[in-house]
């Protein structure tokens, strides 16, 4: 609005930014301490806040309530302040193998502390690690669970189950068909495993 000279607006982009306030609130928690318990740490979401107060001090000062402004401009400096990494441990961080964006992150995290910042990037990357790793097993299921298809009562085949079965020594074939004819049930398949294998040979 200062840029477009419209500075009759102006209480519209206060009443715009005090929205955003809110919904920030509503999410992180009033001292972003949702946010802190859920990831750790509060950096990027800490930069968003600080350009919001940015932003309410500068609307506020032309609007004409100078102690307001000044206020928020001070709160501003500090959060600013406190987002601001050491260039030289940031430097050690990365010739350890970490990328300047998870140095700058881990230290922020940390409050400027090298040591809780190696610690976070290391928790962060496990983090992901395990992610990346639950995303394959299911991708993973989703490709046997469409191999293996349905039983006769339409429900898909369970795929625990059918890796139980073959631990148990049964042929991957013959383990699909008794769960198929079984309808998921465990103790049936394994029935019909042993006591009836002729109905499962004509099946597979």
């Amino acid at each position: 609005y200062l840029m477009l000279q419209s500075v009759s607006e102006l209480p519209n982009a206060e009443n715009r930014l005090a929205v955003c306030e809110r919904k920030f609130k509503e999410s992180y928690g009033a001292n972003l301490e949702r946010l802190q318990a859920i990831k750790g740490a509060t950096g990027q979401e800490g930069a968003l806040l600080m350009r919001l107060h940015l932003l309410q001090g500068i609307v506020a000062f032309h609007l004409g309530r100078e102690r307001e402004a000044q206020l928020l401009l001070k709160k501003t400096k500090i959060e600013a302040e406190l987002l601001n990494v050491n260039e030289q441990l940031l430097c050690q961080i990365v010739e350890l193998g970490y990328t300047l964006r998870e140095a700058r992150l881990g230290l922020r995290a940390a409050r400027g502390d090298m040591e809780g910042a190696v610690n976070f990037i290391n928790l962060r990357r496990e983090e992901k690690k395990e992610i990346r790793e639950k995303e394959k097993q299911e991708r993973e299921l989703e490709k046997l669970r469409d191999k293996l298809g349905k039983c006769e009562d339409g429900s898909w085949i369970n795929a625990g189950y059918y890796k139980t079965l073959i631990g148990m020594g049964f042929t991957e074939k013959a383990s699909a068909a008794a769960l198929r004819q079984g309808n998921n049930s465990l103790n049936l398949a394994v029935q019909l495993l042993q006591e009836e294998p002729e109905l499962i040979d004509i099946a597979v």
